[in-house]
């Protein structure tokens, strides 16, 4: 995630794979790894002593998220 090399709609914009660099989430902010820790539809309720762990979680949570969304105009 520090690379910028991620499954996040910003990277996925970057390399024509995504039309927008939005969230894909809430439709709110640019979705990378800063935006993910204000994202409204993650749950952040989980207390991580390392800030790493926390991210992390949030990071996969979004990208399991995501999959989960149905996408028009592929296949």
């Amino acid at each position: 995630m520090r690379t910028g090399h991620d499954y996040l709609a910003t990277q996925l914009h970057r390399i024509d794979v995504l039309i927008s660099p939005g969230c894909q989430l809430c439709g709110f902010g640019t979705m990378n790894t800063d935006y993910l820790r204000t994202c409204s539809t993650l749950d952040h309720s989980k207390n991580y002593q390392d800030s790493n762990f926390k991210v992390a979680h949030l990071y996969w949570s979004g990208c399991h998220l995501m999959a989960q969304k149905p996408r028009m105009g592929v296949g």
